[in-house]
């Protein structure tokens, strides 16, 4: 992931400082990430003689397909963000707790996870256990 983040954003910038400094990373290591997917798949990304980087017509194919990879990864990671707001729970506590206590850190626990269903359960004691 990180070779072709690398690859993505020198080829969207032109250049490998920008990307090294976009990515935070060190402009050797940006280089490195480029170099590893050039013998990975044996292809030249990169025409290196001309000022701005240009891709060559391998590059510019493979672009194509790293920009799907990256937008797909990006869509998995808010998926699985939004998954962990998901769900329900039950709470189960005695009745006085559940008319007095909870409604209000229930009501703050709902701003935050808004898709989240709760279950309030008023019960006694040897029925909670």
């Amino acid at each position: 992931m990180r070779q072709l983040t690398s690859f993505y954003h020198v080829a969207r910038l032109g250049s490998v400082f920008k990307a090294a400094r976009t990515l935070r990373l060190g402009q050797l290591t940006v280089t490195s990430h480029v170099l590893k997917l050039e013998e990975e798949f044996s292809i030249t990304l990169f025409d290196s003689i001309r000022r701005p980087v240009k891709l060559t017509s391998d590059g510019s194919d493979f672009l194509k397909f790293v920009t799907l990879v990256l937008t797909s990864i990006d869509a998995l990671k808010t998926q699985m963000e939004f998954a962990g707001r998901r769900g329900s729970i039950v709470v189960g506590a005695y009745r006085n707790l559940v008319t007095h206590h909870l409604p209000i850190g229930i009501q703050k626990f709902r701003d935050v996870y808004t898709d989240v269903r709760i279950r309030l359960l008023a019960r006694s004691y040897n029925p909670l256990v």
